[in-house]
């Protein structure tokens, strides 16, 4: 019950006692309008009360009534208490009285020996009623794995490891759900801590980010900030090296990160690393335990890893199931969403809900798709307790379409051949027949054959020895011998088994990287500058790079050149700008020259290669950035594509 309201109670009981010398219980009830077993409650909690602050007595006979038993200058106190607008009655309750003795507990215990007589003079309780309390916060503090103990030498003492120790210090400090509460027992828990400086940095990274927290969660993880700065190089983490790689594929880190290297900057520390992680695992995990985590249960990771597998696992089977179309092979599906959904948990859970501004668009062009996928919305709820916005729900859509596309991935084939036309058309027909995953079939002459001028049939059957050596080349030596209908069986199995392989441009790991939102489409600019800025300004405005980065990607530019060829650059910023690794894309309406050579493709890229993670990704992007970019055909579809959700769907494929 709010403290207001139970004051309105306690006052109306403690006037009825003031005006009558005697009064049953059952007429307070009435009078106060709350049910006989609730007013012996209160009575009894009011006695408490009067008792610890030497007010007199309740006392009470069974069937007769109850009576204070006061004198005069009591009385008056009591009723000063009730009527002075200034002195507001407060009667805790039996928790708050508990948290209050915990404050005090974790805000002294270095500073002085805690004594049973210091508590009940600090808070103006008796000795009796202390101990009681002691022995509820020594429960409470079993239950979090944190000891207390009543010493004859050093007073009242607490036994706790560093993870257990922040976690039940936590519960203490957001006992309120009030910010003014919260911030108010931040200051007294953790004296010196400049909260504001702290809030303004957590506000600067969000704005940077152009994310918002919730107001809960903005408190939460405030106070796991001022614990950190108030406890640096105070205590020790103990973290299995094995979960540095799982913890830094969360994009919660990142953004952890970001916030540590300001307050570092701003209050002269240095955090460890484990100082990181431990707040990294307690936003991760919190809220999926409902509770707090210990540190050092490394189960606890896993358990959240798992769920993340078991969840992007259940997704695919319901859609694969809504779609009639199974998916579950599908590594590259799979891994992509793994890694989409590490940040739009975090951004759910822990933000306000951030907007796709290609979600008309999403739902106008794959409109069955989306209507379809919205079922699977349930799933969200299931395993992590919070609605799917459609804004998140569209770009699922977009990997599950890039699924579809490769399992109706059909081939393009084609006949080298000097036999007449009926002949040649009799084996079209029986082609086709027995094989519908053959959607276009083309026949030419051997004598001006040039491979490279078939760069996108995936099979080229050859009744005509050309001795040219590809893996696209079946030759036959005559077609009327049903062995060729099995070599081309053969020949099709196999380019199923490197399919995957083949249309995926990039690994799932780099996935990421790119967003329709980067991606510009014939886009008409006089220079590079003017297209830098724009690029950057946009990568700026979803908060992917800080303000800073535009200026540091033209200052790279004026010390080198970022041409690479082929009507291409790739021109990037410093790293420590970027807040979450991303590749803008422009495929430009006409060439601008660069430097020295005209450019009508740029990629420019935001990298971090802080974490191993980001390291392994980086390295991925460009070990298949090459084999992009070195490929006629690969640069002519992305100069094709008719949108820009279409050339993403293509790199995500």
């Amino acid at each position: 019950m709010k403290v207001e309201k139970r004051n309105y109670y306690f006052t109306k009981i403690l006037e009825c006692l003031l005006e009558n010398e005697l009064v049953t219980t059952k007429d307070i009830a009435e009078q106060v309008k709350i049910s006989e077993k609730t007013t012996r409650t209160k009575i009894s909690e009011i006695n408490e009360y009067l008792e610890d602050n030497q007010l007199g007595i309740i006392l009470k006979k069974p069937r007769i009534g109850n009576w204070l038993e006061v004198d005069e200058a009591q009385r008056g106190r009591i009723r000063q208490i009730i009527y002075n607008n200034d002195e507001l009655l407060t009667i805790q309750d039996e928790d708050e009285r508990m948290y209050d003795v915990l404050s005090y507990i974790f805000k002294h215990r270095k500073k002085e020996i805690i004594t049973t007589m210091k508590l009940a003079n600090h808070l103006y309780l008796s000795t009796p009623t202390i101990l009681k309390i002691l022995k509820d916060c020594e429960k409470y503090l079993n239950e979090h794995h944190v000891k207390l103990k009543n010493t004859r030498n050093d007073g009242i003492i607490i036994i706790f490891n560093e993870s257990n120790y922040r976690n039940v210090l936590k519960r203490i400090i957001m006992r309120s759900s009030q910010t003014k509460a919260i911030e108010k027992n931040i200051m007294d828990i953790l004296p010196g801590i400049h909260i504001d400086a702290v809030k303004k940095i957590m506000l600067d990274v969000e704005n940077e980010w152009k994310f918002e927290f919730s107001d809960e969660s903005f408190y939460e993880i405030l106070v796991y900030y001022c614990m950190a700065i108030h406890r640096c190089n105070k205590g020790t983490f103990k973290i299995d090296t094995k979960d540095y790689k799982t913890l830094e594929q969360y994009h919660e880190y990142t953004f952890a990160k970001a916030i540590f290297e300001k307050i570092e900057k701003a209050f002269k520390l240095k955090f460890s690393r484990e100082e990181i992680h431990f707040l990294v695992i307690q936003i991760l995990c919190s809220r999926f335990l409902g509770e707090e985590v210990d540190f050092e249960n490394r189960e606890i990771l896993k358990r959240y890893d798992a769920k993340l597998i078991a969840f992007t696992n259940e997704l695919i089977d319901m859609a694969s199931q809504i779609l009639s179309t199974d998916l579950q092979d599908d590594s590259v599906l799979r891994n992509s969403l793994l890694n989409h959904l590490r940040s739009t948990i975090f951004r759910m859970e822990y933000g306000k809900p951030s907007s796709n501004s290609l979600i008309y668009f999403i739902k106008k062009e794959y409109k069955h798709l989306f209507r379809q996928m919205w079922s699977t919305s349930v799933l969200f709820e299931k395993y992590f307790n919070f609605k799917i916005t459609e804004d998140e729900l569209g770009f699922i859509c977009l990997y599950i379409q890039a699924a579809l596309d490769r399992k109706e991935q059909q081939y393009k084939l084609l006949i080298i051949s000097n036999q007449t036309n009926s002949t040649t058309q009799f084996m079209i027909q029986k082609i086709q027949k027995m094989y519908p995953e053959i959607n276009e079939v083309k026949v030419t002459g051997s004598h001006d054959f040039d491979i490279k001028r078939y760069d996108d049939y995936r099979i080229i059957v050859s009744l005509v020895d050309l001795s040219i050596k590809d893996r696209r080349m079946l030759y036959i030596t005559e077609f009327l011998n049903e062995d060729w209908i099995h070599d081309l069986a053969k020949k099709i199995k196999d380019l199923s088994l490197t399919s995957d392989m083949e249309t995926t441009i990039f690994n799932p790991i780099c996935h990421q990287l790119f967003d329709p939102d980067l991606i510009f489409k014939n886009l008409a600019c006089k220079n590079k500058d003017e297209l830098l800025k724009i690029m950057s300004k946009r990568m700026t405005k979803k908060g992917f790079v800080t303000q800073e980065f535009g200026n540091s990607v033209l200052d790279r530019e004026q010390a080198t050149t970022t041409e690479i060829g082929n009507g291409i650059a790739l021109p990037h910023g410093n790293q420590f700008y970027v807040n979450e690794p991303k590749v803008a894309i422009a495929i430009l309406d006409k060439p601008i020259v660069w430097d020295r050579e005209e450019v009508d493709i740029v990629f420019l890229l935001a990298m971090r290669m802080i974490s191993k993670e980001e390291s392994k990704q980086a390295q991925a992007f460009y070990k298949e950035y090459v084999s992009l970019v070195e490929s006629n055909e690969k640069l002519q579809k992305l100069k094709n594509m008719r949108t820009n959700l279409d050339l993403y769907r293509y790199l995500i494929r």
